[in-house]
């Protein structure tokens, strides 16, 4: 299991990556770390990669304390007036519930999107964070 961040203040990007099997209390203490660094900057977007990830649920109790406290982190980003966009890359073949938990994460936090293409995922933030206004269509 590893569960890492990296935020790159000068390319102005905070990136998120877990791979292996990881539980949810594992993905909120990495949240909780984040956020708590002196670094972090809720303006950056931010690329969070869940590809090659197994969540084990064995259990459901802190499942449900961690669904509770990345709600409440995701709530601290959108109160930031200039909350950067997020992009959350998932695989494609997940099951419906895991794809059910991204979702809601991806509609609690302001201006995240889930993908299931990494390079979607990226354009996706080149689009709506570092294209100059001007040449957005």
């Amino acid at each position: 299991m590893s569960v890492t961040y990296h935020i790159n203040t000068e390319d102005e990007l905070t990136t998120v990556e877990a791979t292996g099997e990881v539980c949810a209390q594992e993905l909120c203490q990495l949240a909780l770390n984040l956020t708590m660094d002196v670094d972090y900057d809720p303006a950056l977007p931010t690329l969070i990669d869940l590809r090659g990830i197994a969540i084990n649920r064995d259990d459901i109790a802190s499942d449900d304390d961690a669904r509770l406290h990345l709600e409440e982190l995701a709530k601290t980003r959108q109160a930031h007036k200039a909350c950067g966009s997020m992009a959350v890359v998932i695989d494609d073949h997940w099951n419906a519930s895991l794809c059910a938990d991204v979702h809601w994460l991806c509609c609690v936090a302001s201006k995240a999107e889930m993908f299931d293409s990494y390079d979607m995922a990226i354009k996706w933030l080149y689009r709506r964070e570092f294209q100059p206004a001007a040449a957005v269509v």
